[in-house]
């Protein structure tokens, strides 16, 4: 959509690149991003799994420490924190969080970690508030999975082969069933693409005419409306998950993350989800069950996404 009053940058480019990576050398950390900010009167991180403990989790530090002297109105809404390791980690990001406005989590766990913060607060996944417009009264005979490749993740290195095959005996079955089947790619650059095509390698020649590829190129609309029009959806990908919920599908989960589960554990789900270190387990015939289980109401969740924004448009009410 053209917004009239939005302005967009993106410091992605290779020349971009090349001078914030000539200003870090000198002591400048993400030098364009900060000259953008400077030359706004609030700053808002909207978040996701921003929180992790990497071996240059100090840089971010840095990062949010410039950020808040340059905008003194500061948000973080949506995020999760975590996984990490050491109290240092830990209550450097606490000191950090003190000074925003407004923290917003998306699951208690990590909101619990931070709740003696008056300026902390819980709701649901913002995705839960997804626009009405991508709401579909129509389901076609397709079961979208969304894949990843494990070997990406440090602590699933060893997963590819017993990930792609048991995707591919989901395949097998959906087909068998009467099913189509589409591998959704959401993240080229995390390999989601090349998963889809080592799934499609090992996947026996009877079952490939009955599978779609889709890959997502940026074009939100046209990715919304297959998952929100699909039979059922196998969610690898965290969102795949939340908008499967949102849409009202049967969702089977494959935890590459414990943001996943503990999401799940905040809708109180108990069934229909595996932890992807332990798929060799998984019984295909037992688990494909989930397209016919009971949908999860999620009227309420939707509503309460929408208050991650409360303070900041109570701020921003100031500037009308």
């Amino acid at each position: 959509d053209n917004i009239e009053n939005l302005k967009c940058y993106k410091f992605n480019s290779y020349l971009e690149r090349g001078i914030n990576y000539i200003f870090r050398k000198i002591g400048y950390v993400n030098f364009l991003q900060d000259r953008c900010a400077k030359k706004c009167d609030i700053g808002i991180t909207v978040g996701g799994s921003i929180f992790m403990e990497t071996t240059q989790w100090l840089k971010g530090i840095e990062d949010f420490g410039v950020r808040l002297r340059i905008n003194k109105d500061s948000y973080i809404l949506g995020a999760n924190f975590g996984p990490y390791k050491s109290d240092e980690f830990y209550f450097s990001y606490k000191k950090i969080f003190s000074q925003f406005k407004q923290v917003s989590f998306r699951d208690s766990y990590s909101y619990d970690l931070f709740c003696d913060l008056n300026n902390t607060t819980l709701f649901p996944d913002i995705v839960f508030g997804v626009p009405d417009k991508y709401l579909l009264n129509q389901t076609n005979n397709t079961i979208v999975i969304s894949v990843i490749k494990p070997s990406e993740r440090g602590n699933l290195k060893e997963y590819d082969i017993v990930y792609y095959k048991k995707i591919s005996e989901f395949i097998a079955e959906f087909s068998e069933r009467g099913f189509n089947v589409t591998l959704m790619s959401f993240c080229k650059d995390e390999g989601d693409e090349e998963a889809i095509q080592n799934i499609m390698n090992i996947l026996p020649n009877k079952y490939t005419n009955n599978v779609k590829q889709y890959l997502y190129n940026g074009n939100i609309d046209e990715s919304m409306k297959i998952l929100a029009s699909c039979r059922a959806i196998v969610a690898t990908r965290f969102h795949a998950m939340i908008l499967g919920m949102c849409f009202n599908k049967p969702v089977f989960s494959i935890i590459y993350s414990e943001k996943m589960k503990n999401v799940l554990d905040d809708l109180n789900v108990t069934s229909g989800y595996i932890y992807l270190s332990d798929i060799s387990n998984l019984d295909i015939n037992k688990e494909i069950k989930f397209i016919n289980e009971e949908i999860l109401d999620v009227e309420l969740l939707k509503s309460n996404s929408k208050r991650h924004f409360y303070e900041l448009d109570k701020k921003l009410g100031e500037y009308k």
